[in-house]
């Protein structure tokens, strides 16, 4: 976790022990909200679950993260069982999806939201693939209350899965009309309940520091272009560009700005220097993001989309279910093509390439590969 948002953390924690107020931190009489308003989900459910369990919020944070990735794997574990009624294939399913289990459970910040929200998907495309519209209902309630959750913990973190869940509902003829508008009904209703609960508190925060007279200064923002402009530094440069925030500040003095951060002042500037990197040095600027998307497509063949592609082309899918993949896929690797590709920033992008994988082999098993390779041999 990174030092900022530890602090943060442990702030919002100890205020929320001694006044039971969310999203508030307090020291001598000095309130601040919440430092990283993209993130503000993380700050909200884990001091609430380590007061819940009476650990220091550290330890929390911790927990946090391990239920979620097991909430993952136990849901994605029940949609690749539904698909088959095989035990061996189900198995397969289950021991493929350990490893990545493993690895989300080791998180500890923020991005273990890009992943889990893909947890209920496979349960979705069951739905589909059962043609019970019961279980749509209930896929697409989960979609939708999962996606809200895990926005809350990441800003857009439910995106490519509310993209993976419309292309499905729309391409598909699987079901009626009527039962696919009910489907989206049913994903508002579950969107909606994170939705109510992180506006209530935002609203009992507003209302103790209303009763208190104390008014906030603006909460800063994450600058989406400061992170842009930091990704540069992900190959060697001769711009002194680094994955620092402080580098930031110090391109800034060098062109004679001195905004504050987070402020739109900031924001423009950052989109200046970008704006002006991307003038005088095209090649520089392009083999940057060239460079970052060989790292994504490395992590796609390391856990083992090739086989997923494979699968697809020798035993292929509904044309639906591949597009909405691929949509998912694509926009989940956005993080790390406008900021950096390390792991975290492609948690979402991971998770989905194992699912695709492991739903691509199950069709290709489903429909004879094992039978067919006995065969031949």
């Amino acid at each position: 976790m990174i030092s900022g948002r530890r602090r943060a953390l442990l702030a919002i924690y100890e205020t929320y022990q001694k006044i039971g107020i969310p999203l508030l931190s307090e020291n001598n009489n000095v309130f601040g909200g919440v430092a990283f308003c993209d993130d503000s989900g993380f700050f909200l459910y884990i001091p609430f679950l380590s007061s819940l369990l009476g650990i220091g919020v550290l330890a929390g944070a911790g927990v946090f993260i391990k239920i979620l990735a097991t909430v993952f794997f136990v849901l994605s574990s029940l949609g690749f069982c539904l698909l088959t009624r095989s035990m061996f294939t189900r198995l397969i399913a289950i021991f493929a999806l350990v490893p990545l289990w493993w690895k989300l459970s080791a998180m500890t910040d923020v991005y273990i939201a890009y992943a889990f929200v893909f947890s209920p998907i496979i349960i979705f495309i069951a739905s589909f693939r059962l043609q019970n519209k019961r279980l749509l209902y209930v896929s697409s309630f989960l979609i939708g209350l999962i996606s809200c959750f895990s926005s809350n913990i990441r800003i857009l973190a439910s995106l490519p899965v509310l993209l993976f869940f419309l292309v499905m509902v729309f391409f598909s003829r699987k079901f009626t009309i009527k039962e696919c508008f009910l489907a989206i009904a049913f994903l508002l209703i579950g969107y909606s309940i994170p939705f109510a609960h992180y506006e209530y508190s935002l609203y009992e925060k507003d209302l103790y520091l209303k009763e208190k007279g104390i008014v906030l200064n603006k909460e800063i923002d994450h600058s989406f272009w400061h992170n842009m402009y930091l990704g540069f530094g992900f190959i060697h440069n001769k711009y002194d560009i680094t994955w620092d925030d402080a580098c930031g500040g110090r391109a800034l003095d060098k062109v004679g700005l001195k905004p504050k951060y987070g402020t739109k002042a900031y924001e423009k500037a950052m989109k200046g220097l970008i704006i002006d990197l991307l003038k005088k040095d095209k090649h520089f600027f392009f083999t940057a993001i060239f460079a970052r998307l060989g790292i994504i497509m490395m992590f796609f063949l390391l856990w083992f989309g090739w086989l997923g592609l494979l699968c697809s082309y020798w035993y292929p899918k509904e044309w639906y279910e591949d597009l909405a993949f691929l949509v998912a896929l694509g926009v989940s690797a956005l993080p790390g093509v406008l900021t950096i590709p390390r792991f975290e920033y492609l948690a979402g992008f991971i998770a989905c390439t194992v699912l695709y994988t492991i739903y691509s082999v199950l069709h290709a098993i489903n429909k004879g590969y094992i039978q067919n390779v006995f065969r031949k041999s």
